[in-house]
């Protein structure tokens, strides 16, 4: 059997960020040795690490310091990578900083970066739904009538975790090429406008990005429609998929209808075309619609909720 990927290389997790733990948990996965230097007595908080420590230190190493900082010395001394959040850290993780900045390869993963530093008037520790609101990301979130939504699930420290590992893999390459030690910069701000991809070009042809609820800027039919135990996502990306879409519904005419006949009609008469859709996709069950829908290779699933996502034994 072939060593892990990343064997005999020693990664210190050290910052209270979310991603930082993901950071550690994706490169314990490659074969890397993590330790964790956690401060005692932190209160937990759900926005941070602190209130996922349980989960997020399984399979790594952890060390919790008060006072005496030797044992904390002592593993940044060994370490290759230090990963890191320096706009949020407990006061003994600031106190080690100097130590982890010299290290071969030293991620830190903030808010807006370390380079380009905290837009006014923020300060101190902002959380991912904060990054997601400043970056626009929750302006494009929500339905076109409503109030802009942000995620609940921390899309934006997820995302940066795998940016950063990305980057740690990179350094490593340069550092087993004899290349100096690497400094890398991640910042949610950069991760979340990455994510607009599909509303940035709207704005540079002229338009105004908005909000769309579960519809795509570019494609239709695409929605989540209520079927009669439950809801399912219908995501039609040509004019192929549209005639079978309507083939489906018994309807087959629809796709020669000149409203619907090219994907930019289909965008621009969204509300006809789910009117059309919804009333056969609600006499059925979640499961039939899955079914019918896949075997027509349109794709389709269902809105699956937490309680049937944990009971689900696949």
């Amino acid at each position: 059997m072939s060593e892990p990927f990343l064997d005999k290389v020693i990664v210190i997790e050290l910052g209270e960020r979310l991603a930082v733990g993901l950071c550690g948990g994706l490169l314990a996965r490659l074969g890397a040795e993590v330790r964790c230097i956690d401060p005692a007595d932190a209160p937990p908080d759900a926005a941070c690490k602190t209130g996922h420590r349980r989960v997020l230190n399984t399979g790594k190493a952890s060390l919790t310091v008060a006072d005496d900082l030797g044992p904390a010395q002592a593993w940044l001394e060994q370490a290759d990578i230090v990963v890191c959040s320096s706009d949020w850290q407990a006061a003994v993780h600031a106190t080690l900083a100097p130590t982890a900045q010299r290290r071969p390869i030293v991620c830190d993963i903030t808010a807006f970066g370390t380079q380009s530093g905290m837009p006014p008037p923020l300060a101190g520790a902002v959380t991912d739904t904060m990054v997601q609101a400043f970056a626009g990301v929750m302006d494009t979130t929500g339905f076109p009538d409503g109030a802009p939504l942000a995620c609940e699930a921390p899309v934006l420290e997820c995302s940066a975790a795998v940016f950063a590992t990305a980057g740690i893999l990179a350094a490593l390459q340069g550092r087993d090429a004899d290349r100096p030690a690497r400094q890398i910069d991640i910042a949610l701000f950069d991760a979340a406008v990455s994510m607009l991809t599909t509303f940035i070009p709207t704005h540079f042809t002229g338009g105004a990005p908005r909000r769309m609820g579960n519809r795509h800027p570019s494609m239709a039919p695409w929605n989540a429609y209520p079927a009669r135990d439950g809801w399912v996502l219908l995501c039609s990306a040509s004019d192929d998929m549209w005639s079978r879409v309507c083939g489906v519904i018994g309807q087959p005419a629809l796709a020669a209808d000149p409203r619907f006949l090219r994907m930019a009609g289909r965008v621009a008469n969204a509300d006809a075309a789910d009117a059309l859709i919804a009333p056969w996709i609600a006499a059925h069950d979640v499961a039939e619609c899955v079914r019918v829908f896949s075997a027509a290779s349109v794709p389709c699933g269902p809105v699956a909720t937490v309680g049937q996502l944990l009971a689900d034994t696949n």
